[in-house]
Parts: structure tokens; sequence; C-alpha cells
């Protein structure tokens, strides 16, 4: 069962886009954004992109709003005066999706790797969504994620013997036939045996199964909801485990509300990391510190109230910033606008917020004065 906090609706584009090219600068110390442009008219609720980058122009972008009960994926083309929009059609057919739940995955060509909750399966797409094929091999135990590590290597987060584990798979792929995974895993980490992770609570804890992720170069860095722990890893193993400079650790609370699984009270905790980025250099970690303002915000019987106050706290400009070699924490900057999602790819950052007039996509050049 995947964790759910925010409450949206679909994703839907129901007009066209308006661009702007402007130049924010900020305080001293402070990086200077370039604004390239701004994509705010017919957004409804994404919650995660990736950039596609064509030339020196950011021309589209694939789109993931993977909060229940309606879950989108979707190619963007931005550089259009009428945007393209392609999302993957909902069912059980061999290019459909259940609408229950993704995790997204990106191979160096751009393709689409796409693990499905809903239907156990991972589905593999062009850069502009064209399916190519479904996953064979998938082991016999079902993973609760299925992410890519480089584009031979995929890892399965799941919990069996009672213990959270990390298995990483050959991607093994045939000109004639939909690519296939190992048959046995080339290397198991387990989570809660990692040094830097003994004293961290993290063994069984329910907050494993969401988490931000994403693949640089070829690593996979995982980002954990409600703390500020970061994990890299490639296919050799762990690279390295931080929890800098925040030190927010996982929360321990009582997860278990009958037969629901429940996330924890955003009253009492900080919503923590919120995105993963990265490029060649660096590893770029969204990160928020914020609570709910009042318990009684949280009323299921205000849902209103709940969205708004919800939507508060899961946006933030707080970005923080790692070598991505080594793990060691360079610094904090701040985003010119606060946002819920973030990619980084060519010199090119984009950001989706949902505060203002309506959601939207900016785009800007990355600055040169980390």
């Amino acid at each position: 069962m995947r964790l759910t906090i925010t409450i949206t609706v679909s994703l839907i584009f129901i007009g066209f886009f308006t661009v702007s090219s402007i130049s924010a600068q900020h305080q001293v110390g402070k990086p200077s954004w370039d604004e390239v442009a701004t994509y705010d008219s017919g957004l409804i609720a994404p919650h995660d992109l990736r950039l596609v980058v064509e030339g020196n122009n950011v021309a589209a972008a694939i789109l993931l709003d993977n909060q229940a009960p309606d879950q989108h994926v979707a190619y963007v083309r931005l550089e259009d005066a009428e945007p393209v929009y392609r999302p993957i059609p909902e069912g059980r057919g061999p290019a459909e999706v259940s609408g229950r739940g993704m995790a997204l995955s990106l191979f160096s060509d751009m393709g689409v790797f796409l693990w499905d909750h809903g239907n156990r399966r991972a589905l593999i797409f062009d850069s502009t969504l064209d399916f190519l094929g479904q996953l064979r091999g998938l082991p016999s135990y079902i993973p609760r994620d299925l992410y890519l590590v480089n584009d031979s290597t995929v890892v399965s987060v799941s919990n069996r013997l009672g213990e959270d584990l990390f298995e990483l798979y050959r991607l093994q792929r045939a000109s004639d036939s939909p690519p296939a995974l190992s048959d046995d895993p080339i290397l198991t980490l387990s989570i809660a045996a990692h040094a830097s992770l003994e004293s961290s609570d993290i063994a069984d804890n329910i907050l494993l199964r969401q988490s931000q992720h994403r693949r640089i170069e070829d690593q996979l860095v995982l980002g954990l909801n409600y703390s500020s722990i970061t994990i890299s890893m490639s296919e050799d193993g762990y690279d390295w485990v931080t929890d800098e400079p925040v030190k927010q650790n996982l929360p321990q609370y009582d997860y278990r509300d009958g037969n629901t699984i429940t996330a924890p009270r955003a009253d009492k905790f900080p919503v923590g990391i919120r995105g993963i980025a990265g490029d060649s250099d660096h590893v770029y970690v969204l990160y928020s510190d914020q609570q709910a303002r009042s318990p009684g915000l949280l009323d299921a019987a205000m849902p209103s109230r709940l969205e708004r106050e919800m939507e508060r706290v899961m946006h933030t400009d707080q970005l923080l910033i790692f070598d991505r070699r080594t793990g060691n924490y360079i610094k904090e900057a701040r985003l010119p606008v606060r946002a819920i999602a973030i990619d980084v790819r060519e010199g090119f950052l984009g950001l989706i917020s949902h505060e203002g007039s309506a959601p939207s996509i900016a785009i800007y050049r990355m600055p040169s004065n980390w």
C-alpha cells in the first residue's frame, strides 16, 4: 500500500500555456535565477516532472500526478503554441496503467521506465510515451518499488522475511523482445544494516514505502519523506548516506489505524524531503521544515482547509546541495518561488508550484554563482 498524504484532483489540460521571460535577482549571497519560461494555464495538479531538453531548449516535460485515486503520466510539448498532451490511458491492457500509484525512472536516452503499483508490473516507453514493452522476469515476491539505477540495473525495494532490502538486478535487453530481469539479484543490501542507518530507526519503518527518488548519472538517489535522510547507491552498493545538515530522523508513530496504514500527522512532524534532482556534479534536495499550523486543520470534516494546509507545508523554496560523488553537504540555496517538485537537466531547473492563481511549471537557467 502506498502512503498518500495530499489531496489532489486529476491532471487535466484545459487550455493553452502562456509564456513569459524575466530575470529574477535576489539578495546578496543568494543565486540569481534567469527565468526562461512559465507555463501557467491549463494545469490542475501535476506533482512531479522530468524535463526533456532538445538542443539548447527545454522542449517538453514528462509529468506525473501520483496521488490517489487518479494517477496520470503525460508527455507535454512545452515549446508549441498548442501543447501536445499525451497521457497513458488507464486500464489493464498491455500499454495501460492502473491509476493506483506509479514510480517513474528515465533511461539515459529519456525512455521511460514505469513501475505500476496497482497492476504490479513495469512498463517501458520511449521519450514521447510510445509503448515499447513490459518488463519480463519479475521476482516471485512483489516489490514495493522498482527503480532504475542505470541503463542496465534496476533495484527492487522489498520486505522479505521481516527485513527491508534493496535488491539489484541486471536488466537484460534483446533486440527482438522486451527486456527481462536477471534470474537472481547481483547484490542484496540490508537497509537497516548500513552503518549510517543503524541508529535512524529505519528498519521496518512504514515510511520506506514512500520516498522521493531520482536516477542521476549511474546512481539512484532516494530521499525519505518526513526526514532529511538521503541514500545514494550504484550497482556496486551504497555510495553514501547522509542526514545533513538538518539531521531529521524518521518519526516513530503508530501507523496502523485498524486495517488502514496512515502517514504521520503533519502538525507533529516536519514533512522533510519533497524532491530529488541532480546533475554530473551535484545532488539537489528539495526540503521542507514546515509543519501544519493546527491539529484542527487536519480534521477530515474540513477537506478544503486540509487540502490548503497540506499544499502550504508541501511547498518550499529550501534547496540543499550535495556533492554527487561523496555526499558531502555543500550549501543551502533558495529557489525563486516555493515548489512541490523539481528537476535539473543540462543546465536547466524546472519546478512545479500550485501556489498563486493556478498551478504552474517554471523553467530557469541554473545559476552560475553557487
